[in-house]
């Protein structure tokens, strides 16, 4: 596919998470239906590495995710908010999918398993990129 030349410098005023993401859609990597629900984040702890490897510049794209459609991320990696702490996050495999609860395991055997209410979760999105490189 030839280089779209829109797309090669963010627009005037556009921000660089914008740009990624726009890009990401033009590139096929990703619907136009899943860039509303889409953001970026920093990777906050080294949890899952390998693959996800932590460092300070490491970033997620991020694509939110309804209840109704939780239990189709069995085996994937995913980020969550809580109710209880809504201004932080943390990612996961995930292992279990319930009416109650959902079980995250962590690629890196030193980080526990982590389980959380369903009634708590104030976000959950599925990792899709790390800085361009597609999650396992």
């Amino acid at each position: 596919m030839e280089a779209n030349p829109n797309l090669m410098v963010p627009k005037p005023g556009q921000s660089w998470v914008d740009y990624f993401l726009d890009k990401l859609v033009y590139d096929g990597d990703m619907t136009p239906k899943e860039r509303k629900l889409a953001g970026i984040v920093n990777v906050p702890d080294d949890s899952m590495s390998p693959p996800i490897n932590y460092s300070e510049r490491a970033m997620l794209v991020v694509i939110g995710v309804e209840p109704i459609d939780f239990p189709t991320l069995l085996g994937k990696v995913v980020l969550i908010t809580t109710l209880q702490e809504p201004k932080s996050y943390f990612i996961g495999r995930v292992a279990a999918v319930d009416e109650q609860v959902i079980r995250l395991t962590r690629d890196n055997a030193t980080w526990p398993q982590r389980e959380t209410e369903r009634k708590d979760i104030l976000l959950m999105c599925r990792c899709v990129y790390m800085t361009g490189v597609p999650v396992l």
